[in-house]
């Protein structure tokens, strides 16, 4: 052993407060930011639940829309096929009617 070395002998709780103040900064610091993230996830979590719950209402929303376009559609078919078939009476009862007269 050099001269200039000293030999340090140290019991059980005989630590320099220096070497745990800086590791009681740091733990303390990684329980907050750990504190932080924890609170953020539960915070994304219940973001994401509401946001989950949106798109489903938009996707019933979509649908409902659909099957009233659809069902506009038939209405709309049903519609001119009465039309037409108004029509083609009309049409032979006036072709009747121009055929009595002539008689």
């Amino acid at each position: 052993m050099l001269p200039s070395q000293k030999k340090v002998i140290r019991l059980r709780g005989d630590y320099s407060r220096d070497t745990f103040v800086p590791s009681l900064d740091l733990v303390m610091n990684i329980h907050t930011q750990i504190l932080s993230i924890f609170e953020n996830a539960k915070c994304n979590e219940k973001i994401c639940m509401i946001s989950s719950d949106r798109v489903e209402i938009a996707q019933t929303a979509v649908k409902s829309l659909r099957r009233k376009y659809q069902l506009m559609d038939v209405m709309k078919d049903e519609i001119n096929v009465e039309i037409r078939l108004a029509i083609t009476e009309v049409t032979m009862l006036k072709s009747k009617q121009t055929i009595s007269i002539y008689k």
